[in-house]
């Protein structure tokens, strides 16, 4: 598997490393054919990039072994831009990132349709619990109108009673203001 490297201008530095890119520092990074990006590094000059990224030393190699077990041979790319395989990479890269935005994306949307959902069953939940407080509430008036009707009948009765009693009454006292005159 090859293991692209390249170092890009980073229009950033001050150049007093002996050695160093006139202008500022280079970017080096460690593109796999794959499209799996594996490393950056900045640094003074392309030379320390070349180093940096395992081209000319060590540095770098287990994460290199890493992700081809099987084997990689390290590739400079002296003109990304017109580096076929390193094109190619950089296309692989892109897919790969577009997947996992895509992926990312779909998470994001089934986390907020769940989300949605526990609030939609809390909202539910919390007006189940409000109408069957004012169920709690009607049936309880309801008893408290009855008991008032049923006491509102004992009064009507009483009151029936006296008022038959106060028409015997009267109709008593009626014969005897007769019987007396």
């Amino acid at each position: 598997m090859k293991i692209y490297l390249a170092a890009f201008p980073h229009d950033v530095g001050l150049g007093l490393v002996k050695g160093s890119t006139v202008g500022g520092d280079v970017l080096g990074v460690a593109l796999c054919e794959d499209g799996t990006g594996l490393g950056e590094h900045v640094c003074s000059s392309v030379d320390f990039a070349k180093h940096d990224l395992g081209l000319t030393s060590e540095w770098k190699h287990d994460r290199y072994r890493q992700h081809a077990p099987a084997g990689y041979v390290l590739e400079w790319v002296a003109d990304p831009q017109t580096h076929e395989g390193w094109l190619d990479a950089m296309v692989l890269n892109k897919a790969r990132h577009n997947l996992r935005r895509e992926e990312a994306r779909v998470l994001e949307r089934d986390w907020i349709q769940a989300l949605d959902a526990m609030l939609e069953d809390r909202v539910r939940s919390e007006i189940a619990i409000e109408v069957r407080r004012l169920i709690a509430a009607y049936q309880q008036q309801q008893v408290v109108l009855a008991t008032m009707e049923t006491h509102m009948t004992e009064v009507y009765v009483t009151l029936g009673e006296a008022l038959g009693r106060l028409k015997v009454l009267e109709a008593s006292l009626g014969k005897r203001a007769k019987v007396t005159r």
